[in-house]
């Protein structure tokens, strides 16, 4: 059951709001805009009916903190009030209220806003849920199209992308190819499973060498080339020798996998 919180200073008006919507709806009350707030502390409804004029906070006061607080701001909230200027009708609008009712109110007409409201906001709730995740698929898609299967480096698609950017941002660096020898023996000697997995350790290798979040990526069978960003020739070789020596000691961690 949707829940509302009914804020006016007038006992009255709470009464018949209330009567008129706790049928259909579960319905908190608070006097005054500081009630409100202290309200949404504890509990967070689903809508806001609220007078302007009340002791302390008025309405306007206490929808401008709402809309501040980022769990707050996207709850609807209709005004009450007994002033009914246009000018009043549009500063609450402006300030994010999503109705302005005036009093006094006939509750046929005031439930039926209220229910279109939340209609609204559900169905404002779906679309941004169906776009949220139509955004994940999006992202995922991507990262599947510019990453290997296999290995979870970046593919080539990736690489020429991330290089070209680079170029365009006139980047100095260094560009390592690494190209494994004989790699068609390990498959024709131990299998294709144990050549992925001689590919897979290339893989972590890199990764491992590369600290700095320099791309990595695997462009070809076995094949693979890294981009030091900025790297100096000390770097170069200091990239060279990490990558070595962590394949060396993946290799005797595991030395009969291959």
């Amino acid at each position: 059951m949707k829940h509302i919180l009914i804020v006016d200073d007038s006992n009255m008006y709470c009464i018949i709001a209330k009567n008129a919507l706790e049928g259909n709806y579960r319905i908190s009350l608070a006097h005054s805009g500081k009630e409100a707030l202290d309200f949404l502390e504890k509990e967070i409804p689903d809508l806001i009916l609220m007078d302007i004029e009340m002791p302390g906070m008025n309405g306007k006061e206490a929808i401008r903190q709402i809309k501040l607080h980022k769990e707050w701001s996207k709850i609807p909230v209709i005004f009450l009030s007994a002033i009914s200027e246009q000018e009043t009708e549009v500063e609450c609008l402006e300030l994010g209220a999503d109705d302005f009712i005036a009093k006094p109110f006939k509750p046929l007409i005031m439930t039926s806003r209220v229910s279109k409201i939340l209609e609204l906001y559900e169905l404002r709730k779906d679309l941004e849920h169906q776009l949220m995740r139509r955004t994940q698929q999006m992202e995922i898609a991507t990262l599947k199209s510019l990453t290997d299967a296999l290995t979870g480096l970046h593919n080539r698609d990736y690489l020429e992308k991330r290089l070209q950017e680079l170029l365009d941002e006139r980047c100095a660096g260094a560009l390592f190819m690494i190209d494994l020898d004989n790699f068609k023996e390990i498959n024709d000697t131990y299998g294709h499973a144990q050549g992925d997995v001689a590919l897979k350790r290339i893989g972590q290798a890199l990764v491992s060498a590369a600290q700095n979040g320099e791309p990595c990526a695997r462009i070809g069978g076995d094949e693979y080339a890294v981009f030091g960003v900025g790297y100096t020739q000390k770097d170069a070789e200091n990239f060279a020798k990490d990558f070595l020596y962590t394949l060396e000691r993946l290799n005797k961690t595991d030395p009969e996998t291959y």
